[in-house]
């Protein structure tokens, strides 16, 4: 069951970062306007599909132009569709509508020089601190981090691995042998991060 899902989820890689390598940088620039408030202390995040939606990123942390109002600049690439929303941090603390619904996930095609500006209306509110109907769900969440942190070493490891396979491929006279060889490897770094995170939980 794993090497056939390791091979589907290794083509996927190797479509996208072949789909990509011809493809143009955009420099894209967001501005955001946001509700004052403490929510803000620890920092204005932009999340969406260009990272895989990774609430608090630091990498994608916006910088504050002055008070209620952050700015970020990102590399895209051009011509490119992607999806995001504002976050004061975690999932928690994301940008909903005033009657305090969840709103639709932004979206905008990547052009180099495009300024795009937004305003948050308001940010949700984390639900007071109790017991959950779900102890499960509980413990899931708890380790969420210590997760994540587990499976960032492989996933540098796989794109290491994925790499290897395009310059490969890429060759003139690619090479039966190493393919073989790279399949092999990234299958036992797949079921080895899966049974990481399985243990863990």
């Amino acid at each position: 069951m794993i090497p056939k899902f390791c091979k589907v989820t290794f083509w996927i890689l190797i479509f996208l970062y072949t789909g990509h390598l011809s493809a143009q940088v955009a420099a894209v620039n967001f501005t955001v306007h946001v509700p004052s408030g403490k929510e803000n202390d620890k920092g204005v995040y932009i999340a969406g599909s260009f990272n895989y939606w990774h609430a608090g990123d630091s990498l994608y942390r916006m910088h504050k132009v002055s008070d209620g109002v952050y700015s970020i600049t990102l590399p895209l690439f051009d011509k490119m569709e992607y999806k995001y929303k504002y976050t004061a941090g975690n999932w928690d603390r994301v940008e909903i509508a005033v009657n305090d619904s969840n709103i639709s996930n932004r979206r905008f095609y990547a052009e180099n020089g495009k300024s795009i500006t937004d305003t948050v209306m308001k940010w949700k509110q984390p639900q007071p601190a109790g017991k959950s109907n779900n102890p499960k769900l509980e413990i899931v969440a708890a380790k969420k981090d210590s997760l994540l942190a587990r499976l960032q070493p492989k996933l540098d490891v796989m794109l290491q691995q994925l790499r290897l396979y395009v310059e490969n491929l890429l060759q003139e006279n690619p090479s039966a042998g190493k393919h073989r060889r790279l399949d092999k490897q990234t299958i036992r770094i797949i079921g080895n991060a899966y049974t990481q995170v399985t243990g863990l939980l």
